[in-house]
């Protein structure tokens, strides 16, 4: 490809200028970390007004003949469109880059302590295993006076077990085992 001297030099020239604008845009947005918050629409901000300037500038200029002088073309609407487009996918790309890769390198999050809250301490009322009637799924139990089977409570304690020579009950989670002779 036989490029002419002016089109190398538009071409250099508009790459150093994307490069200056890349890199200073991305240099404020890193030191700024209100801008930082709003990378997404603030580069979509400047390309849409890229866009724009990009638009004005066809629909005023029309085709004009290759201007005298070769950096003629830095007075254009079209051309700054063009460079402010390309800069803030630019500045969006190496940035969105930049933050996934440092938050992959940075390895895995520590891991965090655990703290487990002791269970509340339940205080059982006092409980009097009386008597136990053993027959399997019909046993019945007497505390504090009063018979009960499984599932039926007395002071707020329900009774979750009964066998031939104990009676366990539940209070907010915690169980407690009841034995013939022994006051709980």
């Amino acid at each position: 490809m036989n490029l002419g001297i002016v089109t190398r030099v538009q071409i250099g020239f508009s790459l150093a200028l994307v490069g200056l604008m890349t890199i200073g845009g991305g240099t404020l947005v890193l030191h700024s970390r209100l801008l930082g918050k709003y990378l997404p629409f603030i580069c979509s901000g400047i390309g849409l007004i890229g866009f724009v300037m990009w638009l004005a500038g066809h629909a005023g200029s029309g085709r004009k003949a290759a201007a005298e002088h070769p950096l003629a073309f830095l007075g254009t609407a079209t051309h700054w469109g063009l460079l402010l487009g390309l800069s803030a996918c630019l500045v969006y790309a190496v940035l969105t880059y930049r933050r996934l890769h440092s938050s992959v390198s940075a390895g895995p999050p520590a891991p965090r302590k655990i703290i487990r809250a002791e269970p509340p301490v339940v205080v059982f009322p006092t409980l009097k295993l009386q008597s136990i009637i053993f027959q399997g799924s019909r046993s019945t139990a007497i505390i504090n006076g009063k018979i009960l089977c499984i599932g039926e409570d007395v002071s707020q304690v329900q009774v979750v077990e009964i066998q031939r020579d104990y009676v366990k009950v539940a209070l907010q989670g915690q169980t407690n085992l009841l034995s013939l002779g022994r006051q709980h």
